[in-house]
Order: C-alpha cells, then structure tokens, then sequence
C-alpha cells in the first residue's frame, strides 16, 4: 500500500508543480523546453505538464483533443530531441486515436530515444488503431515488441483508474492546519504535508524536509528525498550525493538531481565532479550531467577518457555522446583509436556513426596515413559518396592492414549502395573464405533494409531474389540460418513460400518457423494471403520447438 501511495505523490509532485493554469499555446512554450538553462526549461515543461494532466481529465474532452493537435502539429516539425521525448510522454495522459497517426510515423524516427517514447506512448493509448499501428510498423526494434506485449484488452480501464486527477490535493486550509500539529501526525500524514509544502516550493519549511530524510520510517525518508527536487538547492549537493551512493536510492537521486532547478546547482555539481577520485562514483555524477546537458564538463570527460588506464572508458564514452554534436567528433574519433580492436571499439565507433548522422566529413579531416587503417572501419560505418571513394581506393592498397581495413569498412556498410561490391567478393575466386562469409552476412543485412534504411531503389520482390542469390553461394548452416533470419524483414507473401521450403531441413526448421512467425505478425499481410499463412502456420505449430512461436502462430490461425 505505501509503495502505491508514494507512486501517486511521485506522480502529484511532478504534475502539480506547475502551480496555476497557464495559457493552452504550446508554441509560446517550445522554445524553452530544451532550453540550456534547466529554469526555464523545467517551467516550460512543468506548465505544459499541467495543462495535458488537466486535459486528460475526465469531461476534459475538447481541451484533450485541442491538447493532442497542438502537440501533434509540433511533432510534425524539426525540433530538439529533448522536445519531442517531452511532448511524448504528454502523450502517454492524453493520447487516444487521434494522435496515432504520428504517433506512427515517429516509430521509424531515426533517433532512438524518440522511437521508443513514441512506442510508450501507444503501448498506453487506449485506441485499437494504436495496436495496429504498432504491429504494422516496418521498424524492428525490441521496444516495439515490449509495447505490444504490454498491451491488454483491459487497457483502457486501466488507464482510467490509474489516471492521476485522483490523488488527493492538499488544501492550503488543511495544509496550515497539519502544520499547527505536525509533530503529533502520523508518518503518512506527514508524508501528505511534505507533498504539499513541495508543491507549494516553500523554502521556509526545509528543516522538515531534511528531518524526514534521517527518519527510521522508509515511507516518510523516500517523500522527503521525494521533495529534494523542488526544495534542493546548491547547498545540498554534499547530502544528495550521500543519498546517491548510499543505500539502493541511485535511481531516484539520478531523477532529482537531474531535474533540480536551484541557481548554482551546477557549478556545485561540476565541482564535485572535478574532485572525485572514485572511477564509479565518476561515471555516476558525469551521467547526472550529462542528463542536465551541462557540456562544461566536456573537456573533462574527454580527458578522464584519453587516460590509457581510463576505468569505464566505455560508459564514460556514452555519457559523452550525450553532450556532443558534429564539432566534437575530431576528439572522438582520437579517443575511439584507443580502444582495442573488437566489441567497445564497435559501440564507441557507433556513437560517432550517431553524431555524424551520415555526414563523413568530421571523421575523413582526421585520417592521416599513421591512423588510415584505424579509422577505415569507421568511415564505412558512417558512408556516403566521399567515404566509398577513400573506402574503394584503399581496396587496392599495397598495404594488407590499410587494405583489410577497407574491406571492414565495406562491411561495416549502412545501406546497400555497396551490395554489389560485397556480392563480388563472394563470387570472387581468387578471393579467402576468412573475406567471403563477412562479406556475404554484410550483403545479407543490407539487402534486406527496410526501403526508408536500404538507400537504393528495389522492389521487395527483388530483395528476396537477392537473398535468393545469397543462398546459393552460401556454404556454411550459419549463414543459410541468417539469410532465413533476414528474410523476415522482406514482408512478402513469397517470402513466406520460399522460407517454408526450409521448414523440413533439420538445420534449418527452427529458424524458418521463427521467420514465417514473424512475417504472420503483419496483420496486412497475413490476412491478404490466408492461403498461404494458414498451411504455413500450421506446419510452424507442428513443428517448432519454442513454446513461444508456437503459441502466437496459433494465435494468428485463430485470428
């Protein structure tokens, strides 16, 4: 019960912060929600936060649907990410179907923080075209999955009575009135007052705050830490530390601390920074930072990282990415050389494949001969006209590291504008095995993009003849399973007819009814094409050996 009551204070401090009703122009308020100064942003979004917590009232039809088209117009536009997440999450309160259809068209959003809000915010719409437009959406991606799997046929009960206009509110009369008593009242009570003076920012009832932190009782202790993100201030960053790294309260002390609105409250945070000699600890604050996009601390970060016995050299790495843009990437790609050949340096060369955002030219004004062979792979990651150039040329290098370099980088490819090149190395014969089977997986990957990913013109059809092509020339049962695997993402109803050729081959059957599952998860498709799904389905319960497939391909021969 006290778990379920400090949900519903969390969510009453959040969205009663805000104080009165303010005005219903959301474009007034956009420019201040990803603003550098946390003030401005945090009562730009704090206000909208009230207006959309008022709008998803119940009676509050017209303004909800005025709420929803003003947001939905503003998505529509080139705005910060930090904007878009926010507006959003706004959607999971008042999102029905009308907001689908952008909703929607975010899924395929390339940056994944917006996919995945937009997935959040449909898993919690209570309309039928949300789960369609889910299930229909040609992105693969695990939070859509997620999404899906959370939705039940009760959801709209569910978001009606979990809805927060609820909780009870505090009344300044009553409020005066507990604090006449304050030290007779129950740690509930307590907790109710601690709310209330919160919401209210009043400073002058601190002490309170800070008592209930050293309180016995864990209800009373988590609402006073609860009011640290109205009532902190650059004085407290010793005490919110403590509770950083004190007892199982990190996740919540990251959520306040990032959210803090107190003057100086960064310079104290930056400071702390600067003097912590706990590699852990380090990662911590800076992750806090870089929440609070505070970029001072990029120097910093960049110099923890470039120490050769740099701890956490990866994750500081992230926490980077998320105060970098184009002009920092000179520094990266120095830092990316220092990680060893393998797994971290293909996450920290990922992060820069984010920040160029299909623009080479950061990375290609740092290649000198000495670092060539180094950053080759990261240039085909990133791609385009000047890359395939340097990336081609260096194919023909004297050089075998500079060469084999250059062929990573081919198969480190993003789209298919190099399909045709890796298909010649598989069908080259003077050509090693140890370069056929990468070149053959990257050929697979990048003909079988989605269209809006694969950067040439093809027809779907052509695809799966391009897989076709890839089976014949594939040697090994790893690399036919993937060409199977891949071919889910080419949602044609000859896939299906092709893949269930496979279904027999004792090496082969269970991806292949992995595969027909997943193409049987399009609605469009599967119910346009029964003839062929339902035989397919049937011998996929027959003969799969995951519970799990087979439960959903029985569900889709019942629906």
């Amino acid at each position: 019960m006290k778990s379920r009551i400090l949900t519903l204070l969390f969510v009453l401090l959040m969205f009663l912060s805000a104080g009165a009703v303010f005005s219903q122009n959301l474009a007034e308020l956009i420019p201040d929600m990803a603003s550098d100064d946390l003030n401005n942003r945090a009562d730009a979004q704090q206000q909208w936060q009230k207006i959309c917590f008022e709008a998803g009232a119940p009676g509050q039809e017209a303004k909800r649907t005025d709420v929803n088209k003003q947001m939905c117009e503003q998505l529509e536009k080139d705005l910060p990410v930090v904007t878009k997440v926010w507006l959003l999450h706004e959607m999971q309160w008042t999102g029905k179907a009308d907001v689908v259809p952008t909703l929607a068209k975010l899924l395929d959003d390339p940056e994944r923080r917006i996919r995945e809000e937009a997935a959040r915010a449909l898993a919690k719409n209570p309309s039928g075209e949300a789960l369609e437009a889910l299930k229909n959406t040609k992105t693969v991606d695990k939070t859509i999955e997620d999404a899906i799997a959370s939705r039940t046929v009760d959801l709209t009960v569910g978001v009606e009575s979990e809805f927060p206009q609820n909780i009870p509110y505090v009344s300044d009369a009553e409020l005066k009135k507990l604090l006449e008593n304050y030290a007779k009242l129950s740690d509930l009570e307590k907790s109710r007052v601690l709310v209330g003076l919160t919401v209210r920012k009043a400073y002058d009832y601190k002490p309170l705050v800070l008592d209930a932190i050293k309180s016995d009782d864990e209800f009373l202790r988590k609402n006073g830490i609860l009011a640290l993100a109205q009532l902190g201030t650059a004085d407290d960053v010793p005490l919110m530390l403590d509770l950083l790294f004190g007892r199982g309260e990190r996740v919540l002390m990251t959520e306040i601390m990032s959210n803090v609105a107190a003057d100086h409250f960064d310079e104290a945070l930056v400071k702390s920074l600067r003097a912590e000699k706990d590699a852990d600890r380090y990662l911590t604050i800076a992750s806090v930072l870089a929440r609070r996009q505070i970029k001072a601390i990029v120097p910093d970060l960049v110099a923890a990282i470039k120490t050769q016995d740099a701890a956490n050299r990866l994750p500081l790495f992230g926490v980077l990415e998320q105060l970098s843009d184009k002009d920092n990437v000179g520094d990266l790609v120095d830092i990316v050389l220092l990680f060893p050949a393998g797994g971290e340096r293909d996450d920290a060369e990922r992060v820069i494949v984010r920040l160029c955002k299909g623009d080479a030219e950061p990375v290609l004004e740092k290649i000198t001969d000495a670092n060539k062979a180094g950053i080759l792979p990261l240039l085909g990651r990133i791609g385009g006209d000047k890359a395939q150039e340097i990336v081609n040329a260096e194919m023909k290098s004297q050089n075998n590291a500079t060469r084999n370099a250059a062929f990573r980088a081919l198969c480190n490819w993003p789209n298919a504008k190099v399909a045709d090149q890796l298909l010649g190395v598989v069908e080259g014969t003077q050509i090693p095995n140890s370069m056929k089977v990468p070149a053959l997986r990257a050929f697979v990957r990048v003909i079988s993009l989605p269209d809006g990913q694969i950067g040439i013109d093809i027809s779907t059809g052509d695809k799966l003849e391009k897989l076709k092509k890839a089976m014949s020339l594939a040697t090994r049962i790893e690399e036919k399973r993937y060409i199977i695997d891949r071919a889910s993402a080419v949602r044609d109803v000859e896939t299906v007819k092709y893949v269930l050729g496979f279904i027999d081959d004792d090496n082969l059957a269970q991806v292949a009814c992995r595969t027909i599952e997943e193409l049987a998860h399009h609605d469009y498709l599967r119910r346009q094409n029964k003839d062929v799904f339902v035989p397919a389905l049937e011998k996929v319960v027959e003969t799969t050996k995951d519970n799990g497939v087979r439960d959903r391909a029985k569900w889709y021969l019942e629906h």
